[in-house]
């Protein structure tokens, strides 16, 4: 099945203008902008010139090449492109000169040049280029060096290189291998390069793109206007002190009168975003309200471990768990919330209707504004009207977050190390610690490998070319490991790693509404149909008919790793409709208020991502098997 994506936005070129077109195509001597989907793009501003022109100096040790390829006086325009790190399309006077790409074994830059970009370098004769005596180029093909009529070749391999037919049909990008041949990597139609020789600034894409801007916050302020009639209901704007949320709260103070703001301090946010809560909080008379997470990453982190972009506990204990209980607290009634989500970011988010009930979060209606914007329309709106952005965004990064967030790439990583080592020397050290705990190797952490549990194709594929082995990589995060002692019919026997925290264990397991006997060496549950057994040394005894037994173990696992794993977030208690679930300054449950939903459950990250050792691998179709473990 393929993956989901996102849709794409239209995205054209006033040749005349030399900016871009959002969205529309009026008359004239316009073109269509032909960059890789979704084509959300943004403006290269900040220290981005900087990265770029120095990966094409690393890359051909030319800086005249620079001029040519980025004219500092127009317009240029970046889009993400996939690639095993942060990529970008680079896109001047409406066509791609070439993919800008950070490479995680040098821990720099590179360039690539592409259509544009090769048809330049050949034109010009400028880095490394070749004009080669065949009829064709095609994708894989290796060019020997006899094809070649005319170059200017690098001795390292590689290095990209432009090439050209002699017969000028085909273009393409090669890079150099061994004894100075070319290996085609792409090959398209051959076009003459397209110099646009008229400045260009933000301010005159604005002016060409005015309509659609005044359009788009038209169609934000009434999409407000009427989630507010319609469910009658207080509203407040999420503000995380990214771009998106900034134009969100401009719109919904300026043009609907909205005042009220939430801010979720993770406890790992960026100074600068804090800064900007702060700035934006003033200019525009926002009365925010600070969710605030605390310390809960870190004291949650030596329990559950590192996160993972397939392991976001840190989602549910420092962002839901902190926004749900300000929610409760300030809107028990129930709110809107006024999110700037938008379309082009990902297929999840395109997914999702502009005006939805909350999936996590009681109560909560949320009303998505933006999510036709662009993130061009979005900037455009900013300087329009000169906000104050968070000025991260002028330090090279385009998503502002949480600044360890495993969603992030390596690129990213490099800017915070960069601008604020105080951070990120000690999360270094936590990392490099937990890895000789757990006997991983280094490239773990130097290549991020912690962001994920189960790695993706192009990582793979990276770590495969670099010759590390990866199956080492694979070790359980949490602090709990369950080894399936024997399984028979109606019975499994199972042994926890370092024992079960009783008191806990005695309150969770009142979710099953069995009859439970403590005693001084462990508790006992007992239903009509379902026995379970449960000593201070973690041994664990589930006994129920055959067609149960996966569901019953399976539940009281999960229960169980709650009791050892609770990071006291309080989702739990937020989510439960009977008041049962208490968690300060401990798990209490009420039996008697209990209604058995198991919606906490549901709620609880330790639930939701902790994989139970043995058992989570375990097959329940060897009915009466038993298996040894140690």
């Amino acid at each position: 099945m393929k993956p989901r994506l996102p849709p794409s936005a239209h995205i054209f070129w006033d040749l005349d203008k030399n900016v871009p077109l959002v969205g529309w195509r009026p008359p004239g001597n316009i073109i269509r902008v032909r960059a890789t989907p979704p084509r959300d793009v943004r403006f290269m501003m900040g220290v981005d010139r900087r990265i770029t022109e120095e990966a094409i100096i690393r890359e051909y040790g030319d800086a005249s090449l620079t001029s040519l390829l980025l004219p500092s006086d127009q317009l240029i325009l970046l889009n993400k492109v996939p690639y095993v790190d942060a990529g970008d399309e680079i896109i001047v006077g409406g066509s791609v000169i070439g993919h800008r790409f950070y490479d995680p074994k040098g821990g720099h830059w590179r360039f690539k040049p592409l259509y544009e970009g090769v048809s330049r370098m050949i034109y010009e004769e400028l880095g490394y280029y070749a004009i080669v005596n065949l009829p064709k180029l095609a994708p894989g093909f290796t060019i020997h060096r006899g094809h070649v009529v005319k170059s200017q070749l690098p001795d390292e391999k590689g290095k990209f290189v432009a090439v050209a037919t002699k017969n000028d049909q085909y273009h393409a990008v090669a890079r150099i291998i061994r004894n100075q041949r070319l290996y085609v990597l792409k090959s398209w139609k051959a076009s003459p390069p397209r110099y646009i020789n008229r400045p260009s600034t933000i301010r005159d894409a604005i002016r060409t793109n005015e309509h659609r801007l005044e359009m788009l916050s038209y169609k934000a302020e009434l999409l407000i206007h009427d989630g507010l009639e319609k469910f009658r209901l207080p509203a407040f704007i999420s503000f995380s002190g990214g771009k998106d949320s900034l134009v969100l709260a401009h719109i919904s103070s300026e043009r609907v009168g909205l005042s009220e703001a939430i801010f979720n301090d993770t406890g790992i946010e960026l100074p600068e975003t804090i800064e900007n809560v702060e700035k934006v909080r003033e200019s525009l008379g926002l009365d925010v309200i600070i969710a605030s997470a605390g310390g809960k990453f870190f004291s949650s982190m030596h329990k559950l471990g590192p996160p993972a972009r397939d392991y976001r506990w840190c989602c549910k204990v420092c962002k839901l768990a902190p926004i749900a209980k300000a929610i409760k607290d300030h809107y028990p009634g129930g709110v809107l919330s006024i999110v700037g989500q938008r379309k082009y970011e990902s297929a999840s988010r395109a997914s999702i209707p502009v005006i939805s009930r909350s999936r996590w979060i009681p109560n909560a209606i949320v009303i998505a504004p933006l999510n036709d914007w662009t993130a061009l329309d979005v900037w455009m709106y900013i300087f329009k009207h000169g906000l104050k952005a968070n000025t991260l965004y002028w330090q090279g990064l385009d998503r502002i977050g949480c600044w360890l967030c495993p969603a992030c790439e390596l690129a990213e990583f490099a800017i915070v190390q960069e601008v604020h080592p105080e951070l990120w020397t000690p999360w270094e050290e936590f990392l490099t610690s937990w890895a000789k705990k757990h006997s991983l190797p280094q490239e773990w952490v130097r290549y991020g490998a912690w962001r994920w549990r189960r790695l993706p194709g192009d990582f793979k594929r990276f770590l495969d070319k670099e010759g590390i082995d990866q199956s080492k990589f694979n070790v359980p995060r949490a602090a709990i490991h369950v080894i399936v002692q024997s399984l028979e019919r109606d019975q499994i026997i199972v042994r926890i790693n370092g024992g079960v925290s009783l008191l806990r264990a005695r309150e969770l397991l009142k979710l099953l509404g069995g009859r439970i006997m403590v005693g001084r060496d462990g508790i006992c549950v007992q239903d009509k149909e379902i026995a379970i057994n449960v000593n201070k040394d973690g041994i664990v005894r589930i006994c129920a008919p055959e067609d149960r037994l996966r569901q019953s173990a399976s539940l009281v696992l999960t229960l169980l790793a709650r009791a050892n794993l609770c990071t006291r977030c309080g989702l739990c208690e937020i989510w439960c409709p009977k008041g049962a679930v208490k968690v300060e300054p401990d798990i209490q449950i009420d039996a008697l208020k209990c209604n058995r939903c198991l919606l906490c459950n549901r709620a609880c990250p330790v639930a939701t991502y902790v994989l139970i050792g043995d058992y989570a691998k375990l097959s329940f179709s060897e009915r009466a098997s038993r298996i040894r473990g140690g």
